[in-house]
């Protein structure tokens, strides 16, 4: 297992990048346990909305190979749901668990799908790639 970490972001073996992620995961898991420590309402939602849900993202554009990042972003987002069910004091059934996802303008409360924006990410990421090569060419 061989790897070095460049502004942040694991690169190497594919074990070394999956250890890295899952360090992420965990510390990532030590943010939810201390939102879920605070006291006020209104700062748990505001700490899950701005801080923690934007907390991988980084990660998913510069780990540009899904089959890595999709596994740590599904665990992200079961992780976050069940926050959010604390948060409400209430199991979310199917329709609320997607009503999480929809943007604020549609109703929803503007939390994203981890593994669709891990795709979207990976793939803009690929796209800037390639415009880079072709101007050096």
């Amino acid at each position: 297992m061989r790897g070095i970490d460049i502004l942040n972001v694991p690169l190497g073996s594919t074990e070394y990048i999956q250890k890295k992620l899952q360090e992420k995961l965990t510390e990532t898991q030590e943010c939810i346990d201390i939102i879920k420590s605070l006291k006020n309402l209104h700062d748990k939602w505001t700490y899950t909305y701005y801080t923690l849900s934007g907390k991988l993202t980084y990660l998913y554009r510069s780990i540009a190979n899904p089959q890595l990042t999709i596994p740590v972003a599904i665990a992200f987002d079961k992780a976050r749901k069940e926050l959010v069910e604390e948060l409400v004091d209430s199991k979310c059934n199917p329709f609320q668990e997607f009503q999480l996802l929809l943007g604020i303008s549609s109703g929803g409360l503007g939390l994203h799908s981890s593994p669709h924006t891990c795709m979207a990410a990976s793939l803009a990421s690929s796209i800037e790639y390639v415009r880079y090569k072709l101007k050096s060419m």
